[in-house]
């Protein structure tokens, strides 16, 4: 059986090899491999980021189902309610984003994963659950399993 988990390089990834050849693992069955990050970390984080309008789409999305629901109780109705509350909604979140923009390099940095690292195992049959719940343990990313 071949037991496969990704780790971030931290303190518990070694702690969990150790554990692993305290069962009587073989070192020479385990194998760790140390994945490469991005080449420019600024290319992945821009990859996926929030941008104003869809700040403001959600702001909207909220505003409109408050507006709506007060609306039974004011004069104009529930339907001129909810869409002032869907444009006002729009226009405050789209501010909050652009006037939080400006500020996004004063504010605290994201924090950078550490690089990760996969972890093969090769054991027996009766040792592939413990194995896996020793990587579940140590807060191993992802664990799987493979039998041949």
């Amino acid at each position: 059986m071949l037991v496969i988990g990704t780790f971030e390089q931290t303190l518990e990834l070694e702690q969990a090899l150790v554990e692993i050849e305290r069962l009587g693992v073989n070192p020479a069955r385990i194998l760790a491999v140390g994945m490469d990050t991005a080449p420019d970390p600024k290319a992945s984080a821009e990859k996926r980021s929030v941008d104003g309008i869809e700040v403001g789409l959600a702001c909207a999305t909220a505003s409109a189902v408050i507006g709506a629901s007060c609306g039974f109780a004011l004069p104009w109705g529930p339907i001129w309610w909810g869409l002032i509350g869907a444009f006002g909604g729009f226009a405050i979140g789209y501010a909050i984003r652009v006037l939080a923009g400006r500020h996004a390099g004063t504010g605290r940095r994201p924090r950078t994963p550490w690089p990760e690292v996969a972890v093969f195992v090769e054991c027996g049959e009766e040792l592939g659950a413990q194995i896996s719940g020793i990587f579940r343990r140590y807060g191993a990313l992802s664990v799987g399993s493979h039998r041949r």
